[in-house]
């Protein structure tokens, strides 16, 4: 590359050439050799090029937990698909210095994920050295242990036999070596950990295929871009969030700073950390949430969920709304209804939401036969709310030699936002697309060539990739 012609060019000459090829081809020409990757990763021409070239728009996967992006030996990757080509692209996320690595959710350009950190050498079992280890708790059935000051602290169940634990059936043990406070860790990874000291008051481990047994991993939710490679550590939260809150992520369109919520039915968590924001923690709100919300979306300032407000024995959803400035209001969750809409919740099975383009939001579900309780659904019905008049219409309704592969599925995943909305079902091998742009009612078709996911519920979001997108 050094003999190139490329070379004698001014960088502004070169800037102003690549500036009209699409991002596409940019990521492909930066991955060419060393000099174009510097040229082209320069803020002068990721400035230039924001300002000439619209970001690319696409459908990301999400990994689910059984299949994260470290169960294999390949390096860690998300795919995501280009409707304008129609092919898959694979974004590399091996610049990132962690473990079990599972986006989730992306804004502005930014990919959002959680991953394993925090590992402590000093915290991990070395069984190659010595393979029985005996632990106990000899003084307090519930000590806490400090094994960086005493890495083969011994232990003994001797006056509390009664201490029985069985990884064979209960895989998850509330022990924490780091803080000395409860936490749940899980060896399900381990071949061989179980024990029983209601008839053997020594722990024997037996981890032969496993070497080292990692105590004090913590999840944290990173945010990158992967064009850049860039990436952030966002303040640590406790592991249960990452399996239990739902990730909403908006603002910096106006105000520059990153707005990222966790949504749960007990609590709300909120975190704004621009640079310029003076306050680099999260904040707790408690939620006055019916029940757990589900799907819950952001458009704007405003958060939307649906919850269940019926009994055990019948469901009936209804849609709740918040805002994003009313977080610190007692009741900050508030039912969202109007008379004229009738029972616009009780025609769907198992409605969920989806942010629509301009001030919209879509419901989506089953479209029931009847009213019964076990009623047979007929198809797949997309409903849009605009959130202006607050008036409900039908955005579209799969063809029903479409859902044939749906309809012997006991449920169905829907991911995407703005105009494009993806649907995946067990057997059924590949995505469905519903685009609404393009007529009345919008343009249904297959996609193909799905990378491999176990049980076929695919589950994603909309990925914005753009080379200007800053932490």
């Amino acid at each position: 590359m050094e003999s190139s012609p490329l070379n004698l060019l001014p960088q502004d000459t070169l800037h102003l050439i690549f500036s009209n090829l699409p991002l596409r081809q940019i990521i492909i020409s930066k991955s060419v050799c060393k000099f174009l990757h510097t040229t082209l990763s320069s803020a002068s021409f990721q400035r230039l090029f924001a300002a000439t070239q619209p970001p690319l728009h696409l459908l990301a996967l999400r990994s689910s937990h059984r299949h994260s992006t470290t169960s294999s030996s390949s390096p860690p990757s998300f795919y995501a698909f280009d409707p304008k080509i129609k092919k898959w692209l694979n974004f590399t996320l091996s610049f990132l210095p962690f473990s079990s690595i599972q986006p989730i959710t992306a804004s502005l350009g930014l990919l959002y994920l959680w991953a394993d950190f925090g590992t402590n050498p000093s915290f991990n079992f070395d069984f190659v050295k010595n393979p029985n280890r005996n632990l106990g708790f000899s003084t307090n059935p519930n000590q806490n242990l400090d094994f960086a000051k005493n890495p083969r602290q011994n232990l003994d169940f001797s006056t509390n036999p009664s201490q029985n634990i069985d990884f064979a059936k209960n895989k998850i043990q509330n022990l924490d070596f780091s803080t000395r406070q409860s936490r749940n860790f899980d060896i399900a990874t381990g071949p061989s950990c179980n024990f029983d000291v209601s008839t053997n008051k020594s722990l024997n481990f037996d981890v032969v295929a496993k070497p080292s047994l990692n105590v004090c991993k913590n999840k944290v939710l990173v945010v990158c871009n992967p064009l850049t490679k860039e990436y952030r550590v966002l303040p640590q939260l406790g592991s249960a969030w990452s399996r239990h809150g739902s990730v909403l992520v908006g603002g910096g369109e106006d105000t520059g700073l990153c707005e990222v919520l966790l949504v749960t039915e007990l609590a709300l968590l909120y975190y704004s950390g621009g640079k310029s924001s003076g306050s680099d923690s999260w904040q707790k709100f408690s939620s006055n949430l019916p029940s757990k919300p589900r799907s819950p979306i952001r458009i704007g300032e405003l958060v939307f969920s649906l919850c269940d407000v019926g009994s055990p024995w019948r469901s009936q959803w209804k849609l709740f709304m918040c805002n994003t400035n009313s977080l610190r209001s007692v009741n900050q969750w508030v039912r969202v209804e109007r008379h004229e809409w009738g029972d616009i919740f009780d025609i769907l099975k198992r409605p969920r939401l989806i942010p629509g383009p301009k001030d919209k939001l879509f419901m989506i579900g089953g479209l029931k036969s009847s009213y019964a309780l076990q009623s047979a659904c007929t198809t797949i019905l997309i409903l849009r709310l605009d959130l202006d008049s607050m008036e409900w219409d039908e955005a579209g309704r799969m063809p029903v030699e479409m859902y044939r592969f749906f309809q012997e599925s006991s449920k169905f995943k829907v991911f995407g936002g703005g105009n494009l909305v993806c649907f995946s079902a067990k057997r059924v091998g590949r995505l469905a697309l519903w685009d609404c742009e393009e007529g009345n009612g919008g343009n249904w078709k297959w996609i193909e060539g799905v990378p491999g996911n176990g049980d076929g519920l695919y589950r994603g979001f909309v990925f914005d990739a753009m080379l200007n997108a800053v932490l």
